[in-house]
């Protein structure tokens, strides 16, 4: 069986040879904290799956069991710190984004014209 780092490598690699002037940039996944995911989630969502850590093997399959009907829910003991990175991911991205956008606002602002390889004038390469 693949794993996770052997198969980010894999779609790379196949990524790069359809397209050489693609790039990815390495965004780190670090948990989000408290704080910031109760923006998005009740103190009582945030409590439930943090308390998936702290449960026994047949507490959990009791949980997945009670949520059977959400065909897409499942729960072990690193329920929660899966969830937390996943939030401080969609985080990190977004500011990724949104950092790369206002360098590039700045660059255009200063007279500086950026010549990105992925601007508009490569969308006829795209599969």
């Amino acid at each position: 069986e693949e794993s996770a780092s052997s198969t980010t490598t894999t779609i790379t690699e196949n990524t790069s040879q359809k397209r050489s002037s693609c790039r990815f940039l390495h965004i780190p996944c670090t948990p989000a904290d408290r704080d910031t995911i109760e923006l998005a989630h009740t103190s009582r969502h945030y409590e439930k799956l943090r308390q998936t850590s702290e449960l026994t093997d047949k507490q959990l399959r009791d949980l997945i069991y009670l949520h059977e009907r959400d065909n897409d829910l499942y729960f072990c003991k690193d329920t929660f710190l899966a969830a937390t990175l996943s939030c401080g991911g969609v985080i990190n991205c977004v500011n990724a984004v949104m950092d790369d956008r206002r360098s590039h606002n700045q660059n255009n602002e200063d007279g500086n014209s950026s010549n990105h390889e992925d601007d508009d004038s490569d969308d006829e390469h795209m599969d």
